[in-house]
C-alpha cells in the first residue's frame, strides 16, 4: 500500500507542471513577419530543432529547391540552462503554484547568398511549469520562432 502511494505522489507531482512556454520580452510579442519574404533554401534540416524554429518565424519563405540564391545553413543551438529548484513551489503545490525557469537559448544561422551573413540570438524564452497551462499551452518552437523573428528584425533596422 505505501509504495502505491508514494507512485501516485511522484505521479501526480510531475504531471501537475504542465510545460508552457512564453517570450520574455514583450515588446517581442508585437513582432509581424514581412509580406516580402525572401525565398531561401536550408542546407542543413537535419538540424529539427534549429529548422522549426526558423519554420515558425517566418522570416524567410523556406523552399525544397536548392537552386534559389538564398540559402541558409543553421547552426546547432546552445542552451544556458538555469537552476531547476524554482520548480519545487509547482511541483508541492501539485501545480496550483506557477513557476519560471528562464532560460537562455543561443541561435546562429548563415545566410549564403549575394553576401555572407553570420546572425547569433539570444532567444530568451520562459518556461512555466503550471498546471493551468494544460488549457493554454505555447509550444517552444512557436514562441522561439516569434523571439527569432523580432530579434532578427531589430537587428535589420
Amino acid at each position: 500500500m505505501n509504495k502505491v502511494f508514494f507512485l501516485i505522489l511522484i505521479t501526480l507531482l510531475f504531471v501537475s507542471c504542465v510545460p508552457s512556454y512564453r517570450i520574455s520580452h514583450k515588446i517581442y510579442k508585437e513582432a509581424k513577419p514581412s509580406t516580402n519574404k525572401v525565398k531561401a533554401f536550408v542546407i542543413n534540416k537535419e538540424l529539427k530543432k534549429e529548422y522549426k524554429i526558423l519554420e515558425k518565424s517566418q522570416i524567410y519563405e523556406l523552399v525544397e529547391d536548392d537552386s534559389y540564391q538564398v540559402k541558409i545553413k543553421l547552426d546547432s543551438m546552445k542552451t544556458s540552462l538555469v537552476c531547476g529548484n524554482g520548480m519545487a513551489g509547482s511541483m508541492l503545490t501539485f501545480g496550483l503554484l506557477p513557476s519560471s525557469l528562464p532560460d537562455e537559448y543561443y541561435y546562429g544561422f548563415q545566410e549564403i547568398g549575394d553576401e555572407n551573413k553570420k546572425f547569433e540570438f539570444n532567444l530568451q524564452v520562459i518556461q512555466s511549469l503550471w498546471l493551468f497551462n494544460l488549457f493554454y499551452p505555447k509550444s517552444f518552437s512557436k514562441q522561439a520562432g516569434k523571439a527569432l523573428l523580432a530579434s532578427y528584425q531589430e537587428k535589420n533596422k
